[in-house]
């Protein structure tokens, strides 16, 4: 899952005098245009007006003024300043990256499979599946189990050190 987004521009022609700042605009929930100053400060930035990019953490997206969620395309649009004075605003990017977010709580608890017993315990879960991936592809399933008895509060069974799609654990000698 990508937890940032790149914002990257073509610098317009200039007419022989230098650019001096760029002002970008990114499109709000509300419809409104609006510029991010912390990430994307293309007004004094040198490093980010000279790279013609700046690099969005998801999350200041999804917060206001913004308040983009999960499948929202991010909009931009940016017009560039030399000492002549100022150009139009770019036409809106029609495609863009699409915010994604974490993956959403599992409607379903995990369960007991058929497997289990008196010795060992089978652990199913449901995928997540639509809206509920956040976005991006599920890469792994992480499983715990509480293991009180080994003076440890919780013992991963699999998908955290070793990805696995795997929906089923069977935890043996209990």
């Amino acid at each position: 899952m990508g937890t940032s987004i790149r914002i990257d521009w073509v610098a317009p022609y200039n007419g022989a005098s230098p650019i001096l700042y760029f002002n970008l605009q990114i499109k709000t929930k509300a419809g409104i245009f609006t510029e991010e100053t912390v990430y994307c400060n293309v007004r004094s930035d040198q490093t980010v007006i000279n790279n013609r990019y700046c690099v969005l953490p998801m999350d200041v997206l999804t917060s206001a003024p913004f308040n983009l969620v999960q499948g929202d395309i991010v909009i931009a649009k940016i017009l560039a300043a030399n000492v002549v004075g100022e150009s139009q605003y770019s036409m809106e990017n029609a495609l863009g990256g699409d915010i994604r977010v974490a993956p959403l709580t599992p409607i379903l608890a995990p369960y007991r499979g058929p497997l289990t017993s008196v010795g060992q315990a089978h652990v199913q879960i449901a995928p997540l599946t639509g809206a509920l991936t956040g976005g991006s592809p599920i890469t792994s399933y992480y499983i715990q189990f509480d293991d009180l008895s080994n003076g440890v509060d919780w013992l991963e069974l699999q998908g955290f050190t070793t990805y696995t799609l795997d929906l089923a654990y069977l935890k043996t000698g209990l």
